[in-house]
């Protein structure tokens, strides 16, 4: 049972890879989630300093709500530190990085205690279920000595899983348990009262399966709209190489006026042209 376990804590990091973030961001006050958002942005950029991911992807990665990025997404617009092109309708925004530098309301945050990292005797207890790929239930051992055998007998072994289920609950370290035999016997005898907030193993296992559901169909949802994209991108490039040169240069002057002074002025300016420059000829620009 010791080596399921083990097997089931690997995680896979066949595919490796990290994402550089400055030192500034964390001197910051920006809010948590404007960070946690920033650092998507900048995971999803590289080195290209613009991105666009859909709402509902930053909000899984950073594992927040999609209100929660909106608002941490109007936070970095407001401090100048991302600029978001809205697209035509269905299309993605798309989120350049700005300079940091030219940033406001960017202030250091002076180093308290607060700022240090939590030892494990700071860590608060927390009632929450362990992750649905790590066995920790009791019950998943096996019930061999005399004394739970008798349990099982006597109670019947649903009602003894259930309330070893709900010692775990309670208690997400054992080891803090001095005698866990005395607390079953107790809850068996007593009766089973369940504690805000637990759930069942069936309905954590339903949940957990809608969940990936969930993600499945976002995934497919993100690769349509990728392909789309594509389709959309290959299109507008045809049209605008099967203009004249001057045609060209003029469209390309009217997709320069037409953007956000910030980006006009940056110099890496190309991408931002070019996207106006489609939407004007795929009907979304002026």
């Amino acid at each position: 049972m010791k080596e399921k376990q083990s097997q089931e804590l690997i995680f896979d990091v066949s595919s490796r890879g990290y994402t550089v973030i400055d030192n500034w961001l964390f001197d910051t006050d920006l809010t948590i989630y404007e960070k946690i958002v920033y650092i998507v942005l900048k995971r999803a950029a590289g080195q290209a300093n613009r991105a666009y991911p859909r709402v509902v992807t930053i909000a899984r990665q950073a594992a927040v709500s999609t209100r929660t990025v909106q608002r941490a997404l109007r936070g970095l617009s407001k401090k100048r530190l991302i600029h978001c092109l809205k697209d035509q309708p269905g299309r993605p925004n798309i989120y350049f990085l700005l300079d940091p530098s030219t940033a406001k309301f960017i202030r250091s945050i002076p180093m308290t205690n607060s700022h240090l990292p939590m030892t494990n005797s700071h860590l608060p207890m927390t009632n929450s279920h362990p992750p649905s790929s790590i066995k920790t239930n009791l019950i998943k051992t096996n019930l061999h000595t005399p004394e739970e055998c008798v349990l099982d007998q006597k109670y019947g072994k649903e009602k003894v899983a259930l309330a070893l289920d709900v010692i775990d609950f309670q208690y997400p370290d054992r080891s803090k348990i001095k005698n866990l035999q005395g607390l079953l016997i107790k809850m068996l005898s007593n009766g089973i009262i369940t504690p805000n907030g637990y759930l069942p193993p069936e309905e954590r296992r339903k949940r957990e399966e809608a969940k990936k559901e969930k993600e499945r169909e976002e995934t497919r949802k993100e690769k349509e709209q990728k392909e789309r994209e594509e389709k959309w991108s290959n299109e507008a490039a045809m049209k605008f190489k099967s203009l004249s040169i001057s045609d060209q240069e003029k469209l390309r002057e009217k997709a320069i006026n037409e953007l956000p002074a910030i980006l006009r002025n940056m110099e890496d300016k190309e991408f931002a042209v070019r996207s106006q420059i489609y939407k004007i000829l795929m009907g979304g620009g002026s």
